[in-house]
């Protein structure tokens, strides 16, 4: 394990190329590498939060007088502004549950909105496991002209998102002197790690990386979008 986890943090892309090689008994498998660290970071953050939360002082928010918001992604607004219930951008049926749900006691909006993270954290391990194939074939379609299966974009895609992981721990924890220069590893070591796997002439993979951020980010968005709307309806 050690093995893997030094070429993964310190030589992006190489622990993708052992694999696809066929050197891999040396290395744990990509499922198996993303989900333990997936585990480990998803727990130190839930914990993490559990114990800020525990020692937060809870807001006193007047319905009547206060804006509250739970939502606020572009133009999707969900929260309660001065005695009224604010839904913007979403399904009109969805807003009349979410209504029902947060305006039933008005009194408890912190409440809610803080179980309502809690919840969101847990299922967050699922909700990035399903995003991963989805980044996989994102991949597939950008480099359409190069003779590679899906599984072999996946392989790439489990590496990158276990990087990944680790870097958002880093930022969700708040490790000083590592947060920004975490933050910033996101996006340099995914273009890192696909220039030694795909290759090929430095503007033409600057487009398809590109192409494939724009896409994933847009998912990736709705996705935490959806994931704390249903963290507010249970």
């Amino acid at each position: 394990p050690w093995r893997s986890l030094r070429l993964l943090l310190l030589r992006p892309g190489e622990l993708t190329n052992e694999y696809l090689r066929g050197r891999r008994r040396r290395y744990v498998l990509p499922v198996r590498l993303y989900l333990t660290i997936s585990v480990f970071v998803l727990l130190g953050i839930s914990a993490l939060l559990g114990y800020r939360l525990a020692h937060l002082t809870p807001l006193a928010i007047n319905p009547a007088t206060s804006h509250f918001v739970f939502v606020d992604i572009g133009v999707q607004r969900l929260g309660v502004d001065r005695g009224r219930f604010l839904c913007e951008g979403i399904p009109a049926a969805l807003c009349e549950r979410l209504e029902r749900r947060i305006m039933a006691d008005p009194s408890t909006l912190w409440q809610q909105a803080t179980e309502a993270s809690e919840r969101a954290v847990g299922k967050l391990g699922t909700a990035m496991f399903v995003l991963v194939p989805v980044f996989a074939l994102l991949q597939r379609i950008a480099f359409a002209g190069r003779r590679w299966r899906y599984a072999e974009h996946l392989v790439f895609a489990l590496h990158v998102h276990a990087f990944w992981m680790l870097a958002v721990g880093i930022v969700a924890i708040g490790v000083p002197g590592l947060t920004p220069v975490a933050a910033l590893a996101i996006p340099v070591y995914a273009a890192l790690a696909a220039r030694r796997v795909y290759g090929g002439r430095a503007w033409a993979l600057g487009l398809r990386l590109v192409a494939v951020s724009a896409g994933y980010v847009v998912l990736l968005g709705l996705a935490m979008h959806a994931l704390m709307l249903w963290a507010l309806l249970q």
